[in-house]
């Protein structure tokens, strides 16, 4: 069989490229060895402006108006419901903080937020009396959803195969690359954290973290999500999901009590409804030393590409970097410098 694409992983990134591709017309095919997934246990927040300090999420502007259109499209086309956008509470530690954010007065910020002066409305603990940011252009992606209503949509059109792929079975060819009884003009890695053992790719500094969620229920009908510390989303199933912890030396997807014992510590130091635990999970984001994502061709090899990097934000980054990654490869259009995989080429040749 002749592709234009081999997609490597079934994850947010390679779905959301698969599908972009399909609707651009070209023949892809998408091959998923299962193994870990951080994507199906990712909470799936997007979030216009996080960090301890707030910060906007670079490239907010650009980012959020393209999500929104195209999860909403996706939907549509894959007949299934996985796009909640909801506001975003984020509690004052002070008055002092109160103060800083009610003289901060920034168009690029005001956009996305406004400020809360009392925090009588939302159900945090009643100590936390100093208000807060209330965030617009939030919500979450159901993660598990979206997976798998893109591997039907995907099977649907024999665009998908689940089978482990091994880069020692990669032939070279003058017009591409042969992989078994497969041939595509490139190959497409979007592994996540996998990318690492990647003996093509194995160069790029990555910073892969593990991260514990919990699956909570609680009889409090919470209608918004509440982030300081530790996130609790409302489900659309009536669960919250709460979390997360970062651990950079533990990489194994196996659940811990000490994390668990953390996640329940600090959620019940924010909200003030009891909750009752339904079940942990855990899963390992990609990262990179600069936190951006990583496109382009190989240094040596251009039949080979790379997706990845998405880490944290995944489901903000992953539609509008897919687009530019077919610009690239089928307009010629340059790659933004910040996620060009040049900005590593230095490390390939020290490999």
């Amino acid at each position: 069989m002749i592709y234009d694409y081999i997609i490597i992983g079934q994850g947010i990134a390679g779905s959301v490229l698969g599908y972009t591709l399909i609707k651009k017309g070209l023949k892809i095919l998408i091959v998923d060895g299962g193994g870990n997934n951080s994507s199906k246990v990712a909470a799936g927040i997007f979030n216009p402006v996080t960090g301890k300090r707030m910060v906007k999420t670079w490239k907010a502007e650009l980012l959020f108006p393209f999500l929104n259109e195209f999860y909403l499209k996706m939907e549509k086309d894959l007949d299934a419901k996985f796009f909640y956008p909801l506001p975003i509470f984020r509690p004052f530690s002070s008055i002092e903080e109160q103060n800083h954010w009610i003289s901060h007065s920034d168009e690029a910020y005001n956009k996305f937020l406004r400020v809360v002066t009392s925090s009588d409305d939302f159900p945090i603990n009643k100590n936390k009396h100093f208000g807060g940011l209330s965030l617009f252009k939030g919500g979450y992606v159901d993660t598990v959803t979206l997976l798998s209503s893109a591997f039907k949509y995907f099977d649907e059109r024999e665009s998908i195969i689940s089978e482990r792929f091994n880069c020692s079975d990669l032939v070279f060819e003058n017009e591409g690359v042969t992989w078994g009884n497969y041939k595509a003009r490139k190959v497409i890695f979007a592994e996540g954290y996998l990318n690492q053992f990647n003996p093509y790719f194995n160069w790029i500094p990555y910073i892969p973290v593990k991260g514990e969620v919990l699956t909570v229920k609680s009889q409090f009908p919470l209608k918004q999500i509440i982030s300081k510390g530790v996130f609790v989303v409302p489900l659309h199933n009536g669960n919250l999901k709460a979390g997360s912890t970062y651990d950079w030396k533990d990489l194994t997807d196996e659940v811990t009590q000490k994390a668990r014992e953390e996640i329940e510590h600090k959620l019940k130091d924010l909200v003030s409804f009891d909750f009752e635990y339904v079940r942990q999970e855990a899963g390992i984001r990609p990262s990179t030393s600069d936190r951006r994502p990583i496109l382009g061709l190989h240094p040596k090899y251009p039949e080979l590409t790379i997706f990845n990097g998405l880490g944290t934000k995944g489901i903000s980054l992953a539609p509008y970097f897919a687009e530019q990654l077919f610009s690239f490869l089928e307009e010629n259009k340059p790659l933004d410098n910040e996620v060009n995989i040049s900005r590593f080429e230095s490390f390939f040749y020290r490999h």
